[in-house]
């Protein structure tokens, strides 16, 4: 798949795989849970749908098969409790 047909894509799957990629394009490597919320706030700001957490996964997942990003699961450190929670750290290709 094109990267210009993901990032002009308007709706589905290929438009939640641009705004994973749109969010990575500013910060270059985040983990899922920050990628979600900016996609988030994103859409928010623009007045459009959010897309499902699973959706955002999905999306993710595809655009590593593509070779679009890397992916690795980490641990990271937590500041609203006491110790880690495991996540995936995603890097712009």
């Amino acid at each position: 798949m094109d990267i210009k047909d993901v990032l002009s894509a308007n709706s589905g799957l290929e438009k939640v795989m641009g705004d994973v990629l749109r969010v990575l394009g500013l910060y270059r490597r985040l983990w899922l849970s920050e990628i979600y919320a900016e996609i988030r706030g994103m859409n928010a700001t623009l007045n459009e749908e959010t897309p499902k957490l699973s959706d955002v996964e999905k999306a993710v997942e595809k655009l590593q098969k593509l070779g679009y990003i890397t992916v690795e699961r980490r641990t990271r450190a937590s500041l609203s409790s006491m110790g880690s929670i495991e996540d995936l750290l995603i890097t712009l290709s």
